[in-house]
């Protein structure tokens, strides 16, 4: 698997954790023709691709199966819709990384051709300064070079821990009562 900085990318979401994740890989060296986003605000799209000079595409676009990672900062309830629509796009040994951690890989695998990988991450506030904790869970079967290359994707953002993807619920949870918790004393 390539580097971080040789990859591809197709960014679905500009919102905070979209947004701060092209930012990233663009100051870690990665060329902005190696990235395209998508958002379904046309606006806000417009206006990430301006900020951060990259290229677009929409779900259908033929481009998208040329990229080599494809990672969804979507809501939650958009995710398993949003790969039905890039169904005809995507391509075998593409990896595919949702950030909406409360949809589980069972779920995101049933609407996906099974030789592309999937990881599941549960960003965290702190990412946003690249001091974050992020935690990801991969499938039972996926290759050590696919871990790899998503822990150093990742580490734009902060520090990264594997989890059990059945134990993700629990930390999303957990990671939502923390802020709760906490955030209110502050």
């Amino acid at each position: 698997m390539k580097n971080i900085k040789e990859s591809s990318y197709f960014i679905l979401g500009m919102g905070n954790i979209g947004k701060i994740l092209v930012q990233r890989l663009l100051e870690v060296g990665v060329p902005k023709e190696h990235i395209l986003i998508n958002d379904v605000d046309q606006n806000r799209m417009i206006a990430a691709a301006a900020q951060f000079n990259v290229g677009t595409a929409n779900l259908e676009d033929i481009k998208i199966g040329e990229v080599d990672t494809i990672i969804l900062a979507t809501p939650p309830k958009v995710v398993v819709e949003t790969l039905q629509s890039l169904g005809k796009t995507l391509r075998d040994g593409q990896l595919v990384i949702s950030m909406a951690a409360a949809v589980p890989i069972q779920r995101i695998r049933s609407v996906l051709p099974k030789n592309i990988p999937v990881a599941r991450i549960l960003p965290n506030p702190p990412s946003l300064l690249g001091k974050g904790m992020n935690l990801v869970a991969f499938e039972a079967d996926t290759q050590q070079s696919v871990k790899d290359f998503t822990f150093e994707l990742l580490g734009v953002m902060g520090h990264t821990i594997e989890v059990q993807d059945d134990l993700m619920a629990w930390c999303v949870g957990l990671s939502g009562a923390a802020l709760r918790t906490i955030l209110p004393v502050l």
